[in-house]
């Protein structure tokens, strides 16, 4: 950047001037790198010592860095499925992350923690509910450690969702029964190896839920789904 030479390790960020001529990247081992460009103005005004910032590296090992890298590829992986006001809520999101991994401090800092941090944490949460749904092992515990925040935190973001965070877990492995029990390709498998891979480890508990949820035991699902193919 200018005559300011700068290594950025895998995983670290750096921040730089589009206007300053004379920036080159130079990529020595594979892989890749992603920018996201952000509304100058507004990123002094939250963060006034920003320029000074430039060319130097922000370590990917700060938990904010850690959680605006996850929240791009999530936003990236899913954008060409939101709405456009999504879209600009998410775009917020990410300038939040920023000013606050770049040490935004007072009302800035405080704004931003309780819109994009809060967001992004929350969609980072989801996330790995997702990605554990069908583990006994998942837990609000082990959750709350993982992302080195309260169990009572993860309840008020959920709640504040309009949902419990219990309740979220159960529609969730509801809705990934009622898919694999639509699946052609599962349809050889038995109903209590949909309820565990959904999740559910006590089938009665599975067949009771799952008709309150759909109006509809699992095997009238299977049927139907058979009959409409």
């Amino acid at each position: 950047m200018g005559k300011r030479p700068l290594e950025v390790a895998a995983g670290d960020i750096t921040i730089g001037d589009p206007s300053i001529k004379g920036a080159q990247i130079t990529q020595l081992a594979y892989g890749n790198f992603q920018t996201a460009l952000l509304p100058r103005k507004a990123l002094l005004r939250a963060c006034p010592n920003a320029e000074d910032l430039i060319a130097g590296s922000i370590s990917g090992a700060n938990p904010i860095t850690s959680m605006f890298l996850r929240y791009y590829d999530l936003a990236h992986a899913h954008a060409d499925k939101l709405a456009p006001a999504e879209l600009d809520a998410v775009s917020q999101h990410l300038f939040d992350l920023a000013v606050l991994m770049l040490g935004a401090r007072g009302d800035a800092a405080e704004e931003a923690q309780l819109r994009g941090l809060a967001a992004a944490r929350f969609e980072a949460l989801k996330s790995d509910i997702l990605a554990q749904l069908d583990s006994p092992a998942l837990s609000l515990s082990d959750l709350a450690a993982a992302h080195r925040i309260s169990p009572r935190s993860i309840q008020l973001l959920f709640e504040r969702a309009g949902i419990t965070y219990s309740g979220f877990v159960l529609e969730q492995r509801l809705l990934r029964a009622e898919r694999l029990l639509r699946s052609p390709a599962m349809r050889s498998r038995k109903i209590i190896e949909i309820a565990h891979l959904a999740g559910f480890h006590d089938v009665s508990y599975f067949h009771r839920a799952f008709r309150r949820r759909f109006g509809a035991t699992p095997d009238d699902v299977r049927k139907l789904a058979g009959e409409a193919e």
